[in-house]
C-alpha cells in the first residue's frame, strides 16, 4: 500500500480509479478531506500504477511544472509521440 500526501489535495471528497487492461493492474485512491492521516492508495498487478504516477508527477514538478500549452502530441497511422516543447526563456525569445 502507498500513501498520497495530503497538501496538494483540496477539500473535495472523491476516488480516483486507474487501470491498465493490457496488464490487468489498477490503482485506486480514496480522498477524504474530513481525515488527517494520508489517503491510503491500494495498487495490484505487475504495474504498479500510483508509483508511475508519482514519478511522472516528481519529473513534472522538477521541469517546472509545465502547462498543457507546452506539450505536442503526435498520433499517425505508425505511433505517437508527446514531446515537451521549450518555453520562450528557453528559446531566447523576448517582448519587445
Amino acid at each position: 500500500m502507498a500513501y498520497y500526501p495530503r497538501p496538494e489535495l483540496d477539500d473535495h471528497d472523491g476516488i480516483l480509479w486507474m487501470a491498465d487492461r493490457q496488464s490487468g493492474s489498477w490503482a485506486r485512491l480514496h480522498h477524504d478531506p474530513d481525515k488527517d492521516d494520508p489517503d491510503p492508495v491500494y495498487q495490484y498487478g505487475p504495474r504498479k500504477l500510483w508509483d508511475e504516477v508519482e514519478v511522472a508527477h516528481a519529473w513534472w514538478v522538477d521541469h517546472g511544472r509545465p502547462g498543457a500549452d507546452r506539450w505536442r502530441i503526435t498520433v499517425t497511422p505508425h505511433g505517437q509521440r508527446i514531446e515537451l516543447l521549450p518555453s520562450e526563456s528557453e528559446c531566447g525569445r523576448t517582448d519587445r
